[in-house]
């Protein structure tokens, strides 16, 4: 557990490390957050432009900031269902269940039940996050799925280091959960919360 500390920690702080050169996000990114995040009932969050990364994710070490990837363009019609998607996890506050997460990996992680667990939690919360964005754009489901199967090309293709698969709001997953969240974007529903 101390050893699994130490290594969680230093992937932490190297991803600490990369965000501090993080830019300020193009005005049309900033506009789209702070339009969207009215929409959800949030405040706007601080958006940055990272390199190296293949998708959006939240940061949350103190107050949540959005990281965009630098290679992702920002005019796609996509664009709003991503940002829908990553706004979602804050205003469910997964970010606040990922700590909990990282915590109880340190202490269960020899349990198989805990990965079990963990692995149909993070399964869920991406389904949720996929019915906010349905919720909030329902002309969207396209471009909004299209967006996903892109950005899972990219993560196989060059996944980001292990150090952010906790905080990357897409992540690779199995093919079977992307089917699924795929199916349920564009016939199904999913609800917006779950039962605790």
């Amino acid at each position: 557990s101390v050893c699994l500390l130490g290594i969680e920690s230093l992937r932490l702080t190297r991803l600490a490390r990369r965000l501090r050169a993080a830019t300020p996000a193009s005005s049309a990114i900033v506009n789209r957050v702070v339009e969207l995040s009215g929409r959800l009932g949030l405040r706007s969050l601080p958006v940055l432009t990272m390199a190296g990364i293949t998708a959006p994710m939240v940061w949350c070490l103190g107050r949540p900031r959005l990281v965009w990837a630098a290679d992702l363009p920002d005019t796609a019609s996509c664009v709003d269902g991503v940002i829908v998607h990553e706004l979602a996890h804050v205003r469910r506050r997964d970010h606040l269940v990922g700590w909990i997460e990282l915590l109880a990996g340190v202490v269960w992680w020899w349990n198989p039940l805990f990965w079990y667990v963990r692995s149909a939690l993070r399964e869920q919360a991406e389904l949720a996050c996929d019915a906010w964005v349905i919720s909030v754009l329902p002309d969207g489901r396209r471009a909004y799925a299209e967006s996903l199967l892109a950005l899972s090309g990219a993560l196989g293709r060059g996944a980001p280091p292990r150090s952010m698969a906790a905080v990357v709001g897409i992540r690779a997953g199995t093919r079977r959960a992307l089917e699924r969240r795929l199916v349920m974007i564009m016939k199904g529903r999913a609800p917006l919360r779950l039962p605790l």
